[in-house]
């Protein structure tokens, strides 16, 4: 996405919303993420006799 460099960058509202869509999926990703891994546990745990 363009950016325009006049000697400082600016930040427009979209910039600010892409940004925090990008937050927001990377949070979404890693959550699902680690219920994945969290479920791979559980079900190694209950296959495997400790």
């Amino acid at each position: 996405m363009p950016y325009t460099r006049e000697g400082t960058a600016k930040i427009s509202t979209r910039d600010v919303e892409y940004v925090t869509y990008r937050a927001a999926t990377v949070q979404r990703l890693v959550r699902i993420s680690m219920n994945i891994t969290e479920d791979a546990l559980i079900a190694a745990i209950g296959v495997v006799p400790s």
